[in-house]
Order: structure tokens, then C-alpha cells, then sequence
């Protein structure tokens, strides 16, 4: 890992809570990144000193040129790359938390992810002509480039930081990971988004509530006529009783005509005649 000098940090180093959420933006001009990236210490005249341990003077986004031994990483990072340990000593790169290190082609960095709008100061000026700050809008995702502290220690020195200073609050912490998103610097770009992601969201409700209303309406007339059927059921079955009742009546009726008023006889003694009897 090249560097330049080895600077002793026998104190936990505490940043400002502001400078979790100081950031210039470089255009892809510099970079070669579409949509450009957030920095931390843009270049060397716009170094923020007060945001790191004393001695750290890296910027842009090459190889770290100071590395803090013995030194612990700072209150708000983490140790995220691998570590390598030789004759027992460790070297590592701290990263604010919830940021990931990268190392390759020259480049050193801790890469993170901002979405949103928000106003910030941008680097201008081009390679070939004196750098300058200027300010800008910038809007959607950016990736953000934040500047690693190498440390290097033995584990008999960590004994040197168990009086540290306190850790800012979590929620600080996180409250200044990225730069501030200002709901009165959108963009016109970012407020039809917000209007047309808001269109699409009704026009879905509306589809799904189409989409169970059909599903309701096919269940409802299904079961209706499954009534309907039962009780065309029912009907044909009386009507075929009624007619068959009918029926009987109606032979009853008809062969009573036809074999006409019983006729009754009866025996008179002393006659051999048979008188009917009305």
C-alpha cells in the first residue's frame, strides 16, 4: 500500500457531525462517471481539514499517501477492507459506515449511493485550467466517493484507545450520511416524476379493483345459476307429478262413464227371474 508518511493517532479521532454531509460534486468531465460523482475532498485546494485526523491531506480519488500507526479508525467508520497482518502488525482502510472500500487500477475510495435532489458545490474548471469551486443542482442517483484512512497496529496498542472520546449518536450519523435533500430544490425533471410515479400508482389501483370486481361478478352469477338451475329443477318435478296425478284422475273419471251405474240383482223365492234393482 504506497504512502508518503506514518503519522502516530493515539486518540480516537471524532468529526464534526457536519462534515458527514460536506460533499463537492466532479462532473464526469474528471471522472468518466455518466453521472459524475459526490466527493470528499475534491481536489487539494478544497481540502476540509477539520474532517479528518491531523496529517491527512489526500484528496481526489488516488492512492492514500499517510497512513496513522498506531491508529484506530475514526468514530462513525468501519473497517470494511480486507485487513492484512504482517509480523504481527495489521493494516486496514476505515470507511464511513455504510460505505464499501474499492482499491484498483491506482484508485483507493469508499463508494457509496445518494438518491435524490439537493444544491451543492461543484468542481469546475476542466484539467487544463486552475480548479475553482462553483455550485450546482444535481439530482437522481449519484455514486459518492468518500476519502479512506489507512491505520496500522499491534495488538498490544490497542490499550491506546480505550479512554476514546464518546460516538456521535447513530441517528446523527445517519441523518448526515448524505448530502441534504431540500423538498424546495426540486427539479421540474423530478417533479413530473413524483406526478407521473403517482398517476401510475391510481391507474393500478383502479386495474386491480377492475380485476376483482369481474371476479366477484363471474362468482355471483355462477352461484346464481346454480339456484336458477335448482329451482327449474324443482318446478319440472311438480309439474310432472301434477300431470301424472292428472292423469289418474282423469282415467278414473273416464272408465267410470264407460262401465255405467252398478247394477244390483236380487233373488225373489218362488221365481226363477232376476229383477234389477234400481
Amino acid at each position: 500500500m504506497p504512502s508518503d508518511s506514518t503519522i502516530p493517532l493515539t486518540t480516537i479521532f471524532t468529526p464534526p457531525s457536519d462534515c458527514l454531509s460536506s460533499w463537492t460534486y466532479e462532473p464526469s468531465t474528471y471522472n468518466e462517471v455518466t453521472s459524475g460523482l459526490l466527493l470528499q475532498n475534491a481536489f487539494q485546494s478544497s481540502l476540509d481539514s477539520s474532517c479528518f485526523p491531523s496529517g491527512f491531506s489526500q484528496a481526489g480519488r488516488g492512492a492514500q499517501n499517510v497512513v496513522f500507526s498506531p491508529g484506530a479508525c475514526p468514530h462513525g467508520y468501519t473497517t470494511n477492507s480486507p485487513a492484512t497482518t504482517v509480523a504481527l502488525t495489521t493494516t486496514a482502510s476505515c470507511c464511513l459506515s455504510g460505505y464499501y472500500y474499492t482499491s484498483t487500477s491506482g484508485y483507493q475510495g469508499c463508494i457509496g449511493t445518494y438518491t435524490g435532489t439537493t444544491f451543492l458545490a461543484a468542481r469546475a474548471g476542466g484539467f487544463n485550467t486552475t480548479d475553482y469551486t462553483t455550485s450546482t443542482t444535481v439530482s437522481g442517483t449519484i455514486q459518492m466517493w468518500a476519502q479512506p484512512i489507512t491505520i496500522m497496529y499491534q495488538a498490544s496498542q490497542e490499550t491506546l484507545y480505550t479512554t476514546a472520546t464518546t460516538a456521535p449518536s447513530t441517528s446523527a450519523a445517519t441523518s448526515a450520511l448524505s448530502p441534504t435533500l431540500s423538498p424546495s430544490t426540486l427539479s421540474g425533471g423530478a417533479k413530473a416524476g413524483i406526478a407521473v410515479g403517482s398517476v401510475v400508482g391510481v391507474l393500478l389501483l383502479i386495474g386491480l379493483a377492475y380485476i376483482f370486481w369481474r371476479i366477484w361478478r363471474k362468482k355471483k352469477i355462477q352461484e346464481e345459476g346454480r339456484s336458477n338451475n335448482t329451482q327449474e329443477q324443482v318446478l319440472a318435478h311438480n309439474y310432472a307429478m301434477t300431470a301424472a296425478t292428472l292423469s289418474e284422475l282423469d282415467y278414473r273419471s273416464t272408465r267410470a262413464e264407460l262401465e255405467g251405474p252398478a247394477v244390483q240383482t236380487k233373488v225373489v223365492p218362488g221365481y226363477n227371474r232376476t229383477f234389477e234393482v234400481p
